[in-house]
């Protein structure tokens, strides 16, 4: 992997950790009550699973534009450490380049994962949980339509993250500094969420720019657009990052970039 790619990479991350249009007819609900329950329900969830509810679960991760590459694996956290991840794809009769360094790379990403604190390190269960999504939200979403089940509301995206980020034993009591620069970024950004009107729960999230910025100096986007569905990992779970997708293009390090990622979790399973 080359450290371009690793540079995009992490550009890309930092957009997912961050974290106009006009207001529609009213149904025939109260759409405040209903931001209000969907909030409650978050906080009900998070309450009664903190970082000691486990699952298992499986993801798979399709990458294409610059790169182009597909990565399966499943996590257990109740296997022993070392154990816990399985890469399934690509195998090494159909990349074992590739495969080397995935594995390569998930041990890197794993030690540094450590060193931030937690008996893990890496919990892909634990960044998969939706936490920070009422921050990102803001106290001023708008209406703006119905759409079936789905009651749409729009706003400003603030704050320096998003709803999978959680913070490790390591990471507590720590004020982070926030950079002027990152938190400007936001100025260029716009989103729509939904609440499930039966469920009363975050359905799903759409952040994008409405023009290109520079979140550094070395770094210019010219297009972003982020899409992000939830649901409950199980009846009464937590609600988690099912299915996520991301489209980025600009340049970074005096090279254009155009990339594509989509990200699909399932088989979600209580330890």
């Amino acid at each position: 992997m080359s450290a371009h790619t690793i540079f995009l990479s992490a550009l890309l991350y930092s957009f997912v950790t961050l974290f106009a249009l006009p207001s529609a007819a009213q149904d025939n609900f109260d759409s405040d009550a209903l931001l209000q329950a969907a909030k409650d329900d978050l906080q009900a969830r998070l309450a009664a699973h903190d970082n000691d509810t486990r699952f298992a679960l499986r993801e798979r991760i399709d990458l294409s534009g610059d790169d182009h590459l597909s990565i399966e694996y499943v996590f257990d956290p109740a296997k022993p450490v070392g154990e816990q991840w399985n890469l399934l794809h690509p195998s090494e009769a159909e990349d074992a380049e590739a495969r080397k360094e995935i594995i390569k790379d998930h041990l890197k990403q794993q030690k540094r994962a450590a060193k931030k604190g937690g008996d893990q390190g890496f919990e892909p269960d634990q960044d998969a949980v939706v936490r920070k999504l009422s921050e990102t939200v803001g106290d001023a979403p708008q209406f703006v339509r119905v759409d079936g089940d789905a009651a749409i509301y729009s706003f400003q995206p603030k704050g320096d993250g998003l709803f999978g980020s959680h913070d490790k034993e390591g990471d507590k009591g720590k004020k982070r500094k926030k950079s002027a620069k990152a938190t400007k970024s936001t100025d260029y950004l716009r989103g729509e969420f939904a609440i499930s009107k039966v469920g009363k729960h975050f359905a799903w999230i759409h952040i994008y720019t409405i023009k290109s910025f520079k979140p550094v100096a070395v770094a210019k986007v010219k297009t972003f657009d982020l899409t992000t569905q939830f649901a409950p990992a199980w009846d009464g779970g937590p609600l988690v990052i099912t299915r996520q997708e991301v489209k980025a293009a600009g340049s970074a390090m005096f090279k254009k970039f155009n990339q594509h990622s989509l990200s699909v979790k399932s088989d979600f399973q209580k330890r």
